[in-house]
Order: C-alpha cells, then sequence, then structure tokens
C-alpha cells in the first residue's frame, strides 16, 4: 500500500514541512546557514545528517541518541549510496536532468531487481518549492529513509543552485 507526504518550503526559508494524508504537519527538516549539518523530524523520530569530507563527501546519520543509524555516500554526477547500520543499501537516483524527479532503490544482494521503495517529486512556483513523496514499500525504517532520499536530492539541489550563482558571478564579472 503506498503512502504519500506533501512537502512545501517557503521562499528565503531554512526548512522545510513534511504534512501528511490530512495537510497535519509530521515533520521537518532544517538546513543551518554556516554549517553543513542538517536536523530531521518525521512522526516524531529526529535524525541528524553531519556532512564532512572535501573531495569524497560523506554523510553521518545519527538519531536523537546521538547513535550512529547510517552513512550516505556522496558522488559525482549526482550519485549517492546509503548503508545503514543493520547493512541494508540504498541507492539514490534521479529521474529526470532538471531534479523534479527522484527515487530511493533498496540494492537488494545478489539480483538486479532492485524495487523502488520511494518516489519524490518537486514543483517549483516562483520563490517556493512543494512536492509529494510516496513511500511505495513500507518497513520499519521507513520514516528514516524518507529523509534520506530527501536529503540527498536537496544537498544536490542546493550544490547546483551554489554552482550556477558562482557561474553567475563569474559571466558578470
Amino acid at each position: 500500500m503506498t503512502k504519500s507526504l506533501n512537502w512545501t518550503r517557503k521562499a528565503f526559508n531554512r526548512s522545510i514541512e513534511f504534512k501528511g494524508e490530512k495537510g497535519e504537519i509530521i515533520g521537518t527538516m532544517t538546513f543551518k546557514i554556516l554549517d553543513r549539518d542538517v536536523e530531521a523530524e518525521l512522526n516524531g523520530k529526529k535524525f541528524r545528517f553531519d556532512v564532512y569530507g572535501f573531495v569524497n563527501k560523506e554523510v553521518a546519520i545519527t538519531d536523537e541518541n546521538n547513535l550512529e543509524v547510517g552513512k550516505i555516500y556522496l558522488g559525482f554526477r549526482n550519485k549517492a549510496e546509503a548503508q545503514l547500520t543493520n547493512g541494508e543499501k540504498y541507492i539514490w537516483k534521479r529521474a529526470d536532468f532538471f531534479m523534479r524527479e527522484w527515487e530511493l532503490i533498496h540494492d537488494l544482494p545478489d539480483t538486479d531487481n532492485d524495487p523502488v521503495i520511494i518516489n519524490y517529486d518537486r514543483d517549483r512556483n516562483f520563490l517556493n518549492q512543494e512536492g509529494k513523496i510516496s513511500i511505495l514499500e513500507s518497513s520499519e525504517n521507513s520514516d528514516l529513509l524518507t529523509l534520506v532520499g530527501f536529503f540527498i536530492g536537496f544537498y544536490f539541489l542546493r550544490r547546483r543552485s551554489a554552482a550556477a550563482a558562482v557561474a553567475l558571478g563569474v559571466a558578470i564579472s
């Protein structure tokens, strides 16, 4: 059974709100101004994403008790892989060039038939952004995985925006 969430990000706001099927706020993700770390909460479960590394960036994911629950390995050309401490692996994949859609895929061992477990989409209207998250396969880690896939998508969006701003500054000067 598919479960859906909606998300919104208002212009100039560092926080993203996640809303349940009835429109109630069930979580947030907050990006710090001068820090690369991100704090997130979904359905009462709190996580922190700590980005480190220079060329090969990694993200340590910790829960509210400061215990590591997983890692994200961020690669070049918008490639990423997540691994939970229980050994499960997930692959993040964008569905289109404009990053309007992306998905999280469960990387099952010994098979090439890996299921998409979560779909994400993004719409932009002027300065605001909003979208829908479809959880296709529920598990005990659904909240964490939903935030992992969302974090990766926004990490690449923010990196692309920063590169575009630098390129625009170089072009103007």
